[in-house]
């Protein structure tokens, strides 16, 4: 029998900067998961990450705490290309700096930004679904308040944030290095059914190996790995991994009546533990 431990990277940064880097909450978040999987006694052979950078941070934490276990790199588990997703669905937020200012303005930009991801989703899982999947997927998109016809001024010079009062500028070149291409051919996004073709095909082959693997990954991912096996249909996968915690752990075994669930989402881990939050982004 194989064991797999899925494990969410630790937080990531989100703001003007990239997000695909852990903050602080992030690294501390590692180095206690590192901590009690010593605690715990948890013998692990292997340690796989995607190539993402905040997935290879993650392990490189855990490879650290574990006594510099070899770590694989496989891309086949990183997460899907959010930002063209959500820009399908908010156009404006090509522009970086506009998606900012927007999310500033709404006073809760963490819950508004999980509105409009949560309706990129769902279109993107209605693209190419069975026909009663895609009609539930836009129906519960429809349901999602995503201020569509709501924003800033795309020729404004800054909005106020109005939690603080503070001020969120264009940047002086009217540019970022986030930007997104204003009119592309097309974004280049794989299909929700690829998506999910890499990664139960990841999935496969990593289970196949002998002993323990540690996988670091994302939610999105370790969610749609999981997913068939317990019978969650396409549309509600969105929902499954909005609840997943940073560095929560996912355990799959792999047995003579093949794959199987074991936990989902564990995070005790992180409860009680001396200035260590709770994050689910």
């Amino acid at each position: 029998m194989s064991v797999l431990i899925l494990v969410r990277h630790g937080q990531a940064t989100f703001g003007m900067g990239t997000y695909d880097r852990l903050s602080d909450h992030g690294q501390a978040q590692a180095r206690r998961l590192g901590e009690v999987l010593n605690l715990r006694g948890v013998k692990v052979d292997r340690i796989v990450s995607g190539d993402l950078d905040r997935q290879r941070e993650t392990a490189e934490i855990l490879s650290s705490s574990l006594g510099g276990r070899p770590t694989a790199i496989d891309p086949a588990w990183n997460e899907y290309d959010h930002m063209p997703l959500i820009a399908r669905v908010k156009p404006m937020y090509r522009k970086h700096w506009l998606m900012v200012a927007d999310l500033a303005r709404t006073g809760n930009p963490n819950r508004r930004l999980q509105e409009i991801i949560d309706k990129a989703l769902l279109h993107w899982v209605a693209q190419d679904a069975r026909p009663e999947d895609a009609a539930t997927a836009l129906r519960l998109a429809a349901q999602v308040d995503a201020g569509d016809d709501e924003g800033p001024d795309e020729a404004a010079q800054a909005v106020i944030d109005p939690r603080d009062g503070s001020v969120v500028r264009r940047p002086p070149a009217g540019d970022h290095e986030l930007d997104l291409p204003a009119a592309p051919a097309g974004d280049g996004v794989e299909t929700f059914t690829q998506y999910n073709d890499r990664i139960t095909a990841a999935l496969d082959a990593t289970s196949q190996q002998s002993g323990t693997t540690l996988v670091v990954s994302s939610a999105g991912t370790i969610a749609a790995a999981i997913a068939p096996l317990i019978g969650i249909p396409s549309h509600r996968w969105p929902g499954l991994h909005r609840v997943m915690v940073n560095t929560s752990v996912t355990k799959v075994v792999r047995g003579q009546r093949g794959i199987s669930l074991i936990s989902f989402n564990d995070h005790g881990h992180l409860e009680g533990a001396p200035g260590v939050k709770v994050t689910y982004r």
